[in-house]
C-alpha cells in the first residue's frame, strides 16, 4: 500500500484524522468532500491551483485556465466553504461575479452543499439558518460567525460588514464579458 492509499485509508477509518487533515489542506478537503465534481485525475495546474489559494502569505491571485477546468468549481465553490472551516477561520467572504444573477446561482449551489453534502455536514455542521440570514445573496453560519456574500461587479463594496468584520476573504470570478472589455474606458473601469 503505497502512502496515498494509506491516507485515503485513514480518512475512511478515522474521522478525527479526517477532520484534522482537511482543516490543514485544501486540496485533501476538496478531494474527501467535493468528491462528486471530480471526474477525472486532477491535473497538475489544478494542484497548483489549490496550493495557491491554501497559502495565506499570498494576498492576491489570479487564475486563468480554459472553460471546463473546474477553476470556478474549486476557488468559488469549495474554497470560501473551505476557508470558513479549514485553518483560515475567515469571517467573511464576499463573492463577485457579472451578475447579480450569477451570483445568486453561485450562492445557491453553496447553500446546496452546506444542507445535502452529508459527511461536509457531520465533520463541521450542522450549518444551521440564522432566520432572515440566508438570504438570495448572503447567509451566515452562526457556529464560525461567519458570513458569505455574493454581489454583481456593478455594485459597491464600501461599508459591507459582517458584525465587526469587514471582507477578508474576495473572490472575482466570470466579471468580464465581450462588452466589457471592448474598449480601454470600459476595462478601466471594470
Amino acid at each position: 500500500m503505497n502512502e496515498y492509499q494509506q491516507i485515503i485509508k485513514q480518512i475512511q477509518e478515522s474521522p478525527d484524522f479526517r477532520k484534522a487533515l482537511t482543516r490543514e489542506n485544501f486540496s485533501w478537503f476538496f478531494a474527501t468532500y467535493f468528491t462528486h465534481y471530480i471526474t477525472c485525475p486532477t491535473a497538475p495546474f489544478q494542484k497548483a491551483m489549490f496550493d495557491l489559494l491554501q497559502n495565506d502569505e499570498l494576498l492576491k491571485i489570479a487564475i486563468t485556465a480554459f472553460r471546463g477546468s473546474a477553476k470556478s468549481t474549486i476557488a468559488t465553490l469549495a474554497f470560501p466553504i473551505w476557508a470558513m472551516v479549514g485553518k483560515s477561520h475567515k469571517k467573511y467572504a464576499l463573492l463577485v461575479s457579472q451578475t447579480q444573477e450569477l451570483s445568486k446561482q453561485i450562492l445557491t449551489n453553496m447553500k446546496q452543499e452546506l444542507s445535502s453534502n452529508e459527511l461536509l455536514i457531520r465533520d463541521f455542521g450542522p450549518f444551521t439558518e440564522v432566520a432572515d440570514e440566508w438570504r438570495a445573496n448572503s447567509f451566515v453560519i452562526p457556529q464560525y460567525d461567519a458570513r458569505i456574500s455574493a454581489i454583481s461587479q456593478s455594485e459597491s463594496i464600501r461599508g459591507l460588514r459582517h458584525r465587526q468584520y469587514r471582507p477578508d476573504l474576495i473572490i472575482i470570478d466570470d466579471v468580464e464579458d465581450l462588452e466589457s472589455v471592448k474598449t480601454k474606458e470600459n476595462r478601466d473601469r471594470l
